[in-house]
Parts: structure tokens; C-alpha cells; sequence
């Protein structure tokens, strides 16, 4: 059975611990389901193979598999996992960006503190997550 990761939209389970029947979604299953974590992960193993061979400090090498992967956000959750939410697919773009900053990216070539500035937009965009998503309310 596959993963479905579209996100059940109640704002009166979020905070709840998932106990139940319901098909809404809780806090830290809406976390999950907006990180776009397959492609964190396949980010994160080239740019680690990146960083130990010769493209190291290739800009347009690095600048290139980040928008590749950053446009390929919303399209793989939409054709892989059926995600139809245009907010929930804008913000795992987002989520995405602050993740590819944390790691390293091609922002350090531009921001001294990129890495800095993912750290913590990574937990604040977790943070704010129930407030971006509309909900209907039950």
C-alpha cells in the first residue's frame, strides 16, 4: 500500500495523538507529510559526493542540482504521492530550500552564514506549518 501524502485537513486533530480513527492528520504526521524528504535526501548524498571530488567549488555545477532538485519538489510529490494542494506543494518547495541552505548549498557562495540561516528556518517553518495549510474546521 503506498504512503499517502496528502494531508487530511482538521484543525481540531492537530494537536491530538493520532489515536483514533479519524483520517485527519496530527502535528507530527504534517510535518512529515510537507517535508519533502526524498529529495533532501538525494540533495544531500550528491552534494556530498560533490564536495569530495573535483566540482567542489563548481557554482554553476551546485546552482544547477539545487534548482534541479527545487523544481523537481512539487512535481515528484505531485506525480509520486498524488499531493493536489497547491499550499501544501508550495510549501514543501519552501521546506526544501530551508533544508538545502542547512546542508550547504549554493548559497554559501553568496551568504557567508547560509548554513546559519537554514538551521533556523527549518524548525520556524515546522513551527508555523498549522498556520500555512487551510483547514476546515470541525
Amino acid at each position: 500500500m503506498a504512503y499517502n501524502r496528502n494531508v487530511q485537513k482538521s484543525r481540531s486533530r492537530l494537536l491530538s495523538s493520532g489515536n483514533n480513527n479519524s483520517n485527519s492528520d496530527n502535528y507530527l504526521s504534517l510535518v512529515t507529510k510537507c517535508i519533502p524528504t526524498e529529495i533532501v535526501g538525494g540533495y544531500l548524498t550528491i552534494i556530498t559526493i560533490l564536495n569530495e571530488g573535483p566540482l567542489k567549488n563548481n557554482h554553476a555545477f551546485l546552482w544547477l542540482i539545487f534548482v534541479f532538485c527545487f523544481l523537481l519538489t512539487p512535481i515528484y510529490l505531485w506525480r509520486l504521492y498524488k499531493v493536489e494542494s497547491i499550499y501544501q506543494l508550495l510549501f514543501s518547495s519552501f521546506c526544501f530550500i530551508a533544508w538545502a541552505m542547512a546542508i550547504g548549498s549554493p548559497f554559501e557562495f553568496i551568504l557567508d552564514n547560509s548554513k546559519c540561516i537554514g538551521g533556523i528556518l527549518t524548525p520556524l517553518l515546522s513551527l508555523i506549518l498549522p498556520l500555512m495549510l487551510p483547514y476546515n474546521v470541525e
